[in-house]
């Protein structure tokens, strides 16, 4: 990879739902049609975990109730010179998702996500996804 300024550590959580689709969000004041993982960065001193429970605390209203690890990407951070290093957890919460502070939105993908007709952040879009539907994570519904 090349060079960056810094270097992001962010906490994504990948929950599914019972149809096998995974969660998707989107940020107050991005382009309208970008989404990415939940989760965020981690704060000093802060576990991943710890991480992933505040911050979907603060996202989505819910409560974690496992968190498994899955695999760790890389890219270019897309809004400043910095390489985005996402560690991924297979995430189950404690009920539905509601959207919450900088969430306006949120959708469920499927092994269809390609002709969705949503763009995706590059992580989520050109690794996870594609990783996921290779796997058989993800429905056909």
């Amino acid at each position: 990879m090349d060079q960056f300024v810094k270097t992001i550590f962010k906490a994504g959580a990948l929950i599914f739902d019972a149809q096998h689709r995974v969660l998707a969000v989107h940020k107050r004041g991005k382009p309208p049609n970008e989404y990415i993982v939940p989760g965020g960065k981690i704060e000093p001193g802060e576990t991943d975990e710890e991480a992933l429970r505040r911050e979907l605390l603060e996202e989505l209203n819910v409560r974690v109730l496992s968190v498994t690890p899955y695999d760790e990407f890389q890219a270019k951070a897309i809004y400043e010179d910095a390489l985005l290093v996402m560690r991924t957890y297979f995430v189950v919460i404690e009920r539905a998702p509601v959207p919450g502070s900088e969430i306006d939105h949120f959708i469920w993908l499927d092994a269809y996500f390609e002709t969705s007709g949503y763009q995706f952040a590059s992580i989520l879009g050109q690794q996870i996804l594609p990783r996921l539907l290779a796997e058989g994570h993800l429905g056909f519904t």
